[in-house]
């Protein structure tokens, strides 16, 4: 059974300045028996996503997954000017430009990656293939 975060503000209570499109939406690939994680950050107005440490500009709101992996949100939350917040539980469509770009980048980390392997110059070559991508018409 899966283990959700509680308690936690959800994704419906995000101040509307959000809803501009001109923040990050954040989540973890998280890798090998949950040692390691990567942050990937979505730009909501291009799409492209971000495989970054948290930067300055990404400190303003972050809205994840209920995944366990977040418990410990409340240590992160003071980084966070408007916040942290929450998808409903198992409710992916919420946040269905992370999970879509998660699905993504998952095909150059897989599930198991030992991602501490991976250098920031490698991250920057799979961002980089992310986002020059063709287009779907």
């Amino acid at each position: 059974m899966p283990r959700f975060v509680a308690p936690a503000v959800l994704i419906d209570r995000r101040p509307p300045v959000i809803e501009l499109r001109e923040r990050l939406l954040g989540d973890l690939v998280v890798g090998a028996r949950s040692q390691s994680a990567v942050a990937t950050l979505v730009d909501r107005r291009t799409r492209y996503p971000h495989l970054v440490l948290l930067p300055e500009r990404a400190r303003r709101s972050l809205t994840w997954d209920q995944g366990s992996e977040m418990a410990r949100h409340h240590g992160l939350a003071p980084y966070f000017i408007d916040g942290i917040f929450f998808a409903r539980p198992a409710s992916p469509w919420e946040r269905r430009t992370n999970e879509h770009t998660s699905g993504l980048i998952r095909q150059h980390l897989p599930k198991h990656t030992n991602l501490p392997l991976h250098t920031a110059d490698e991250l920057r070559s799979i961002e980089r293939r992310l986002n020059n991508r063709p287009a779907k018409d």
